[in-house]
């Protein structure tokens, strides 16, 4: 059974105004050619005329009555009287209708309930139950239709009040809310905590999808079909305006946040008892400064931003369409700690339970792998920049006039990066592990040490498989504690999916079960990035020492950060488990293409005798050469972490938008179009792979029709996200490579052809050195160091004659074995060195 407003004719969605004069405007509304909204800048004068239009709207069409002062409800009413509907805030993010006041609705129940005579001019319900219900505009004269469900009962008689004054919402109101800027966005705000219970998810599947619950949409939709859009739009407005406003006030909780903190992270069991003191003194510094909100930039006075010391908002990478998340990274020395405080800033400033990951689909990220590059002087090569660069330079400066400490100390830098790259391996599989269970793990690693002859790597292989089946494990058991601990203190997250539009049927346990796990997940990497801040914190400590000991604790402390950071990242939502894959997507791809573009743009103007200009419009001479595009350097191991994450994104995207929600549909041309962003990405991963494997199995990989038919779905993404599709997904569609794939067989064909690649390509590049196992302090070097802890001795990636701990000398013969790989190295960073030059 269809609800009224699915069969009625978009003319009867609202009542018709009385007889009028001739001036008079007519009775029918006249629709306007809103499909194609495009937001200027705030300053520009068609944006003050959009404005003014869209306040000559909301005085016309809506009346907010008064409110007691400090409560949270509101009624709105429409000239013809009746009402959109009297809200009400609740705790899990859904907004209830008040009880102690009236609006002529009638609270939804099991049996719908004669609805009271209003004023309002819209027809009248029938006096008993009809199998089709009438149009109103009375929350009770929406019953669902009779989804089947356990025990033979519906799964709820009606919308809840919010959803169904905007099932009933006229075209013009729409409109309006959609227009609507430079308030804080109180009318687009009710909509998403009202109608679509704080959840994003629910208001994307409805207004870019149309996938609305109980099968219904919106009269607004039938009269003006692209309003549901442009609803959407003024969503993503609403989430830049909140996600402004929270930053300056995050940051000056920092101050508070930092006093109560220190004491727990300078005693934490990690820090050596002789280096508390001076990590706690630092600490105590960080808490007594003052925590200024950023200053940004004057473009008028060329004043630069004046960032805030502990936490400032970088501007998110990557797409701005209807169906992008926001991803803002972040930058200052307490990253780690503003990540919470974010997140408890937004649930107070939203009044919900729900993090901002599930109200917004937006997600902060303390500091992790992105530190900006070196770019050549054509910017046609980029080199990653790491974190601690500059201090592992100069520690290894403080070393020069001890050639015996500086040889071994290359040695076990060599030995730790190879332990780290080990350890980031196990996370990007860890990827792979958390979208892959049961028979289909078991099958995919069987798949992967079948394809590998030599015994020893085999095994080896085989442990980094059964580690990341482990961490996954370990993931899932986590999640599932927080989740019990959470909703036994918090009532409106134990309240979500218990009163609510979106039945089981529309999917609306995995709606509630979405959003506890990212609440979830987000406290649990709360709580692991104050084991980040604690290891900064120690190697900012050792920094200005020049004994060789602590030296080599410090360099020990800087290859690890790659971990801890991986181990928190792994309950972040929507970002890579490892370092690689990290750098990959925002410095190479992102960041990478996007100079591509500008270079090919300059070039195109050189060409043609113009000047460069710059962003103040200032000419700066012209490209340097012709080449424009771009290389990215980064190492082997790092290029294979990029290919084995992205395989985990492709098997994400497919479980998350290649099964159906409830009774929706799955939209396999979508689903594809999402795995294709991450299959991109694998093959483009693959392309920098040569190095890894042999020239033959390299070139046995090439020649796989599974390769040719990722490399065609990934090209196929960049094109059609550049275009129209991009914006709307339902045009899709009609993307001519796209269109035709409309079965589970075609998404299921990506998924296996992804699994039997990346399998088949991890074994090819699996050699047979041995075994690199993680560092571990099995042995401590006895002299005293300044900041009092002992240094673990670094496991040897290749036999070397035992030596007493610290005895440099006994390591000669291991020194001559180390020295051919320390002058290829010097040699390779010559190399790069010289291409940036260029």
């Amino acid at each position: 059974m269809n609800l009224a407003h699915d069969t009625a004719e978009p003319t009867k969605a609202s009542p018709t105004p009385a007889p009028a004069p001739a001036t008079a405007t007519p009775a029918a509304p006249v629709p306007l050619a809103v499909g194609r909204l495009v937001v200027g800048h705030a300053e520009d004068r068609a944006e003050h005329e959009a404005d003014t239009m869209a306040d000559s709207a909301l005085a016309r069409l809506v009346r907010r009555s008064e409110t007691a002062s400090g409560t949270d409800s509101s009624t709105a009413r429409l000239d013809d009287g009746s009402p959109i509907g009297r809200l009400a805030r609740t705790g899990g993010g859904v907004i209830r209708r008040d009880p102690t006041k009236t609006d002529g609705a009638t609270p939804a129940s099991s049996t719908p309930a004669p609805t009271t005579p209003t004023p309002e001019p819209s027809p009248a319900p029938a006096p008993t139950p009809a199998p089709t219900p009438v149009a109103s505009r009375s929350a009770a004269a929406h019953p669902v239709a009779a989804h089947p469900v356990e025990g033979g009962a519906p799964a709820r008689t009606a919308y809840q009040p919010a959803m169904a004054a905007l099932m009933d919402m006229p075209w013009e109101t729409a409109l309006a809310i959609s227009m609507e800027r430079g308030r804080d966005s109180r009318l687009c705000k009710d909509v998403l905590l009202g109608a679509f219970e704080g959840d994003w998810f629910k208001a994307k599947d409805c207004l870019v999808f149309g996938r609305w619950p109980g099968r219904s949409r919106p009269h607004f939709t039938h009269a003006q079909p692209e309003l549901a859009l442009d609803l959407m739009k003024g969503l993503l407005r609403l989430r830049d305006d909140i996600h402004a406003k929270l930053q300056p006030v995050v940051q000056r909780k920092m101050k508070e946040r930092l006093g109560s903190a220190t004491e727990a992270m300078a005693g934490h069991t990690s820090v050596p008892e002789a280096a508390k003191p001076k990590v706690r003194a630092a600490l105590e510094a960080q808490a007594r400064a003052e925590s200024v909100p950023t200053v940004p930039a004057n473009k008028e006075t060329g004043a630069k931003a004046v960032p805030n010391q502990n936490v400032d908002y970088f501007d998110a990478a990557g797409a701005t369409s209807v169906t992008s998340d926001l991803d803002i990274s972040t930058g200052g020395i307490n990253t780690e700690l503003a990540v919470q405080v974010y997140n408890e800033e937004f649930r107070k400033e939203m009044g919900t339970s729900l993090d901002p990951g599930t109200v917004f689909d937006l997600n902060v990220y303390a500091k992790d792998f992105i530190f900006g590059g070196h770019w050549s002087k054509k910017d046609t090569l980029l080199r990653p920049k790491s974190e601690h660069e500059a201090l592992e330079s100069s520690s290894m400066e403080k070393l020069k006039d001890r050639p015996a400490d500086l040889a071994a100390q290359k040695i076990a830098d060599q030995q730790n990066q190879a332990a780290a790259d080990r350890k980031q391996d196990v996370f990007a599989l860890t990827h792979i592990a958390r979208f892959l269970v049961g028979g289909e793990w078991t099958a995919y690693a069987k798949q992967i040490t079948d394809g590998i002859a030599d015994p020893v790597a085999q095994d080896e292989q085989a442990k980094r498989l059964q580690e990341a089946r482990a961490k996954a494990d370990e993931f899932e058991a986590t999640l599932q504690r927080t989740i019990g601990k959470l909703v036994s203190t918090d009532a409106g997250l134990a309240s979500l999916g218990t009163t609510s539009s979106w039945s089981k049927a529309d999917g609306g346990d995995e709606y509630a079960s979405n959003a506890k796990r990212m609440r979830a997940a987000n406290a649990v990497y709360e709580q692991k990035l104050v084991q980040v801040k604690i290891l900064r914190e120690q190697i900012a400590a050792l920094a200005a020492s020049t004994e060789p000991t602590d030296i080599a604790r410090l360099r020990l402390l800087i290859s690890q950060v790659a971990e801890t950071v991986s181990e928190a990242s792994l309950y972040a939502n929507e970002v890579y488990g490892s370092a690689g894959a990290t750098v990959h997507a925002v410095v190479a791809v992102q960041g990478g293409r996007k100079r591509q573009k500008i270079n090919e743009a300059e070039a195109k103007r050189t060409a043609t005798g113009a000047p460069l200009v710059n962003e103040k419009g200032e000419a700066h001479g012209s490209r340097l050469g012709t080449e424009t595009e771009v290389t990215v350097e980064m190492s082997t191991e790092a290029w294979k972490q990029a290919f084995t994450d992205n395989v985990g994104d492709v098997l994400k995207d497919y479980l998350h938008y290649g099964h159906s929600h409830g009774t929706q549909a799955t939209n396999y041309p979508y689903a594809a179009f999402k795995m294709g962003k991450y299959v991109d990405r694998v093959v483009d991963a693959f392309d920098h792979l040569k190095g890894a494997m042999s020239a033959e199995a390299y070139e046995r990989m090439t020649a796989l029709p599974e390769l040719k038919r990722l490399r065609a779905l990934g090209t196929n993404h960049v094109k059609a996200k550049a275009g129209p599709s991009g914006d709307d997904p339902k045009l899709l569609a009609e993307e001519e490579n796209f269109k035709s794939l409309t079965t589970r067989a075609d998404i299921d064909s990506i998924k296996s052809d992804t699994l039997s690649f990346s399998a088949a390509v991890r074994a090819s590049w699996a050699t047979s050195p041995a075994p690199v196992t993680p560092a571990a302090p099995t042995a401590a070097v006895a002299s005293p160091t300044a900041s009092g802890a002992p240094v673990p001795a670094p496991v040897p990636q290749h036999p070397v004659p035992a030596a007493p701990p610290g005895d440099v000398h006994a390591q000669v013969p291991a020194l001559a074995e180390a020295t051919g790989t320390i002058a290829a190295t010097a040699a390779a960073v010559t190399a790069a060195e010289k291409r940036l030059e260029e």
